[in-house]
């Protein structure tokens, strides 16, 4: 699996998710959230409603852009105040497991430092790329095959 971090301009998006992390309770108006909502024709304040903020839930719709349909995936991870560096490995992992049994491989995840103040940024990365990578790997390094 291979993570990026990069800064780019949603006018060209070209993915097959984009992933929205939610906060309980946190109105929706980043700079970052405003210019996803406004590429992708102003459809993401009205399925704000029906994505519920409920802490794990994920929910996904499709919607189309310039560029064709993409999937949007909301995630919610609760109460802004109450977001740690376990929940966000949490979160690194559950979608993970999402992208994997949707057999979607090109996604892009909006930042969701914006709503996090007590936490560094690299550490929110760090935190979020472990999550990723435990949830990802294979114990069959050392494995026999059966037939042996």
């Amino acid at each position: 699996m291979k993570l990026e971090v990069k800064k780019f301009s949603f006018d060209n998006l070209k993915a097959d998710a984009v992933v929205v992390p939610l906060y309980k309770d946190h109105k929706q108006t980043s700079p970052l959230f405003t210019d996803l909502d406004r590429a992708l024709g102003k459809t993401l304040q009205p399925l704000l409603a029906a994505a519920g903020t409920d802490e794990g839930k994920i929910t996904s719709t499709l919607t189309a852009t310039k560029h064709g349909i993409v999937r949007v995936i909301f995630v919610s991870l609760g109460e802004k105040d109450k977001v740690d560096l376990e929940k966000i490995r949490k979160f690194g992992g559950k979608l993970v497991q999402y992208f994997q049994c949707n057999q979607l491989k090109n996604n892009v995840i909006l930042s969701f430092q914006y709503g996090i103040q007590k936490i560094m940024p690299y550490e929110v990365a760090r935190a979020f790329a472990e999550g990723v990578l435990l949830s990802n790997y294979s114990f069959d390094t050392f494995k026999t095959d059966e037939d042996a």
